[in-house]
């Protein structure tokens, strides 16, 4: 069983850009959403596999996305790794434990640079 309404959250949103000196909302790509969803649900089910009481995503602590950054990464090239971390904070921002980015060292920061993100998450009242 995956752990079950943590995706129901992560949500493509427009994002403003400057294109030919004239902003634009454009929306971020299928592919990019497709592969962020691929992502969240491998992070997901090897969180599970090695902690097989987490089954909502509420039991979610800090201790299981360390270990997805220490463990189970291990193995990946740096891009890939990179990849799942932006994957991460789009997870832990939905969770609403923001603080967890800066303690897992993940947090974006403004001497890093970078284009912005093209994601956010969307919260909702309506429980899944």
């Amino acid at each position: 069983m995956v752990i079950k309404k943590l995706a129901n959250n992560i949500k493509d949103v427009h994002v403003t850009k400057t294109v030919d000196g004239v902003k634009k909302k454009v929306s971020a790509e299928p592919v990019t959403v497709q592969k962020h969803e691929a992502r969240k649900q491998r992070i997901l089910e090897a969180i599970e596999a090695r902690y097989p009481k987490i089954k909502f995503e509420w039991q979610l602590k800090c201790k299981h996305f360390m270990w997805v950054k220490n463990e189970f990464l291990k193995g990946y090239a740096e891009s890939t790794k990179r990849d799942y971390i932006r994957t991460m904070r789009l997870m832990i921002t939905a969770l609403g434990k923001e603080h967890w980015l800066h303690i897992l060292d993940i947090a974006k920061t403004e001497s890093k640079g970078g284009r912005p993100s093209a994601f956010a998450v969307r919260k909702s009242k309506r429980m899944y």
